[in-house]
């Protein structure tokens, strides 16, 4: 029997305390960047990515501000957009290499 265990983490001392070895990695220069996956199982995803940008002084009310180089793990249907109020930098590119595997794909075996 499986179980799982949920930690609200988008602000607080919760946010702080669950970031924090992270947080000193990128601070010393170890990371440079962070990959976010399963973004969409967070409660409120943009408000997640505006604390850990706003950690390295990012601006809350504007969302070009984004001075950690972050990319969010989300694959977008066809009709999706990547939602331009989210600090990040864009997404890992799963579409990009859907479109480069269907190069290889005969298109009347689909």
């Amino acid at each position: 029997m499986g179980c799982g265990a949920e930690i609200v983490v988008l602000g607080g001392r919760t946010f702080a305390a669950s970031h924090e070895m992270l947080f000193n990695m990128i601070e010393r220069g170890d990371v440079t960047g962070l990959r976010i996956d399963h973004i969409d199982g967070l409660w409120n995803p943009r408000a997640y990515l505006e604390n850990v940008q706003r950690h390295f002084g990012g601006a809350a009310d504007d969302p070009t501000s984004r001075p950690l180089y972050l990319l969010v793990e989300k694959i977008l249907g066809a009709d999706e957009w990547l939602p331009e109020d989210w600090p990040v930098h864009g997404t890992t590119g799963y579409e990009f290499g859907a479109d480069v595997t269907g190069l290889f794909i005969e298109s009347a075996n689909e």
